[in-house]
C-alpha cells in the first residue's frame, strides 16, 4: 500500500491509517510520499515511521526549518476551538448548523490532541533532487520535481497505468501560480513539468490536488500558457525588490525609495511586484524598523494609487 501526505496531526493520521488497514485487511505500506514540506501534509509522518517516507530534498529542508510550525498551527486551532464553542452555545443543538459545527469542533480538538501529545517531526528517509521512479509491480509512480513554487520542494506524482497525476498544493481552479523575484529562475522548470503534464502521450485522465475538487487538463494548460507568458514578460528585466534591498542595506531607506521611484520610470529595465515589496515592508515592521517600513509603504501607496505603478 501507499500513502500520500500524512495530514496535519499524528492523531488524525493514526485514524486514517487504521481505517485503511481495516478496509484492505493489511498493515504493510510500501511507501509514504510527501508532496511538499508544509505542516498540513507532513505532521503525521511519525505514524509511518516504520515505512520508507519519500520527499524532495528541499522538502526535507523545509520540515527541518519549520520547527515553530506545530506551535503556530496549534495556537491557530486553539483560537478556532474557543470561537467554535462560543458559537455552538448560541445554536439549537438539534439544528443542522449545530451538528455540522460540532463535527468540525471534534476534528479540531482531535488535531490539537495530536499536536500537544508526543509530536515528533519525522523527516523523509529517502529524498531525491530531480526525478524518482517507484516500481510497485503492477503500477509505476514517477516523482518529478516541479521547482520552487508553492513551496521549495513541490513534486508531481504521475501514475501512467492509472492515468493519474497528483499535484499537492500547486494548483487550484481560478488561481495562477504565484510568481515573485525568488521564483523567477524556476519558470523554465515549471514549464518543463507542465508540458509533461499536458502531453497527450502521458494520457493523464484525472488530476488530484492536495485540497478541493479534482482538476482537469484545461487548468494545467492555462497554467502553462500563463507561465510561458510571464517568462517572456520578465525576460531581461531587473527585480525592483533585489535592487531596493541592496540600496537599503548600503544607504538606507530614503535612498532605497528614491531608487524604487527611478525603477518605476524604467518598465523596460525593471519589474515591480507590489506584493513582494509589501512583504518586505511587513518584515521591517516585525524587526521594529517602523520608520523604514512607513517610508516604503507611503511610496508604494503613492505609486499604486495614482496609477503610475509599473509591472
Amino acid at each position: 500500500m501507499l500513502f500520500i501526505d500524512t495530514h496535519i496531526s499524528p492523531s488524525v493520521a493514526s485514524l486514517i491509517r487504521e481505517k485503511i488497514e481495516e478496509e484492505f485487511q493489511r498493515k504493510d505500506f510500501a511507501y509514504v510520499i510527501n508532496t511538499h514540506g508544509h505542516s498540513d501534509h507532513t505532521l503525521g509522518n511519525q505514524v509511518f515511521a516504520d515505512t520508507v517516507i519519500i520527499g524532495h530534498e528541499k522538502c526535507v529542508e523545509d520540515i527541518k526549518n519549520n520547527q515553530s510550525g506545530p506551535k503556530r498551527i496549534g495556537a491557530m486551532l486553539n483560537a478556532a476551538v474557543i470561537q467554535m464553542k462560543a458559537r455552538l452555545e448560541k445554536l439549537d443543538p438539534s439544528s443542522d448548523a449545530a451538528k455540522t459545527l460540532l463535527k468540525n469542533l471534534l476534528v479540531y480538538e482531535l488535531t490539537l490532541k495530536g499536536l500537544d501529545l508526543g509530536l515528533k517531526l519525522t523527516l523523509p528517509s529517502l529524498s531525491f533532487s530531480d526525478k524518482l521512479s517507484l516500481d510497485l509491480g503492477d503500477l509505476t509512480l514517477n516523482l518529478i520535481y516541479f521547482g520552487y513554487a508553492h513551496s521549495k520542494g513541490d513534486i508531481l506524482i504521475h501514475c501512467p497505468e492509472q492515468g493519474l497525476l497528483m499535484t499537492g498544493d500547486l494548483f487550484s481552479k481560478g488561481n495562477n501560480l504565484y510568481i515573485d523575484s525568488d521564483r523567477l529562475s524556476n519558470l523554465p522548470q515549471w514549464i518543463k513539468s507542465l508540458e509533461l503534464s499536458v502531453d497527450p502521450k502521458n494520457k493523464i485522465q484525472k488530476i488530484i490536488p492536495g485540497h478541493f475538487e479534482y482538476l482537469d487538463q484545461d487548468v494545467l494548460a492555462g497554467q502553462l500558457d500563463y507561465v510561458k507568458e510571464k517568462k517572456v514578460e520578465f525576460a531581461g528585466r531587473e527585480s525592483a525588490l533585489y535592487a531596493l534591498k541592496t540600496v537599503y542595506e548600503n544607504k538606507g531607506m530614503k535612498s532605497a525609495v528614491a531608487e524604487l521611484q527611478k525603477m518605476n520610470s524604467q518598465p523596460d529595465k525593471c519589474f515591480i511586484l507590489h506584493a513582494e515589496l509589501d512583504q518586505f515592508g511587513f518584515r521591517l515592521m516585525l524587526k521594529k524598523k517602523l520608520d523604514d517600513a512607513l517610508q516604503l509603504f507611503l511610496v508604494l501607496a503613492e505609486l499604486y494609487a495614482i496609477g503610475t505603478y509599473k509591472m
